[in-house]
């Protein structure tokens, strides 16, 4: 016998609410490590870009780094706790 999962990845049941939820914040994670590797080659490379672009990196890009770090962190961790207690 099929369990609710397995259910709901071969399409025969709907998913949860707690399913769904998870679901988007897999996703949300997921954009947010994109977005922190994208940020973290443009600081990098920074010093390769034209003068104007490389200001706008170190005004506004660098001091927004570290804060996307720890939501993502924050998001993780509260994801792997909430997974380890109801999943």
């Amino acid at each position: 016998m099929k369990d609710q999962a397995a259910k709901v990845v071969t399409g025969e049941a709907e998913p949860t609410v707690f399913q769904a939820a998870e679901g988007y914040s897999v996703g949300i994670l997921g954009l947010l490590g994109v977005l922190i590797l994208v940020e973290g080659v443009v600081i990098g490379a920074s010093g390769f870009l034209p003068e104007a672009a490389d200001q706008w990196v170190a005004d506004v890009l660098y001091p927004s780094f570290s804060p996307t770090v720890l939501v993502f962190l924050a998001g993780s961790t509260l994801y792997g706790l909430v997974k380890a207690r109801f999943g």
